[in-house]
């Protein structure tokens, strides 16, 4: 599991990567890069503590469900609507799978551990919220060492860290 979530992250950079590039092309790209991925792991820090606070309130998933498949659609409209994008999204979609499962993975670990959806939502959203504070440094590092470097760099380091996960015992 590890090793084809860790594979799948390494695969989705290059991906937008690529896209970003194709796309907008110019002295902005690390700039719209990181807005890209900014955006998306402030969205995965809000999705995750929305659910688990929405779950505390309704005391089911169904809320939670319902708002994640109406964030979804309105996130996805513009890619369906640019055929440019929409490759790209689709293999996207598929890349995120793993990415998914581990998100699946970590509540039910937690839930069982005893903590509230609340709590489980808050550490998912931690998840989400270091990819942020991560992805604000990806324009200035990316200036500095270039495109390949960081990508490199970055695979490295997540595929290492994807390793560790299984080592860990808390």
């Amino acid at each position: 599991f590890v090793l084809v979530f860790g594979a799948s992250l390494g695969v989705r950079g290059p991906i937008i990567s690529s896209i970003c590039t194709r796309q907008f092309a110019g002295p902005r790209l690390a700039t719209i890069y990181g807005t890209v991925f900014c955006t998306n792991s402030l969205g995965a820090a809000l999705g995750s503590l929305v659910g688990g606070v929405m779950h505390d309130l309704s005391g089911g998933f169904a809320a939670g469900l319902v708002f994640s498949l109406c964030s979804i659609a309105l996130a996805s409209m513009p890619f369906w609507t640019v055929p440019a994008l929409r490759n790209a999204h689709i293999t996207n979609g598929i890349v995120m799978t793993g990415v998914d499962l581990y998100l699946i993975y970590l509540p039910v670990y937690a839930h069982g551990a005893g903590l509230s959806a609340t709590t489980i939502g808050l550490i998912v959203g931690a998840f989400g919220a270091a990819g942020f504070l991560v992805r604000v440094l990806i324009p200035p590092v990316t200036a500095r060492i270039g495109e390949h470097g960081m990508i490199a760099a970055t695979m490295v380091i997540a595929c290492a860290s994807f390793i560790a996960v299984p080592l860990t015992t808390n």
